[in-house]
């Protein structure tokens, strides 16, 4: 199962790193890149929505490619369709 991804990502920055956060069109899914400020290098994670009340992300996996992550939603989001037949 395919996940669609919007083009374009959200920006957040803190005093440890910058974040760039692409969410899924139906924001069950998103993908969050982490680039530390102090030369550590980048990560991506993959997440997905839990929370009904508060906003709440668990992790599926990190990555160091941000293709991986959208791969691992992608694989997610197949078995969870598969488990709900």
């Amino acid at each position: 199962m395919t996940v669609d991804f919007v083009t374009r990502a959200r920006v957040e920055q803190n005093a440890a790193a910058r974040r760039r956060i692409w969410r899924s069109r139906d924001n069950r899914y998103r993908v969050v890149e982490s680039k530390s400020l102090y030369g550590l290098p980048t990560t991506y994670y993959a997440m997905v929505y839990v929370g009904l009340d508060a906003c709440q992300w668990d992790v599926i996996s990190k990555h160091r490619k941000k293709a991986r992550a959208v791969r691992a939603c992608e694989q997610h989001a197949a078995k969870r369709q598969k488990g709900k037949r």
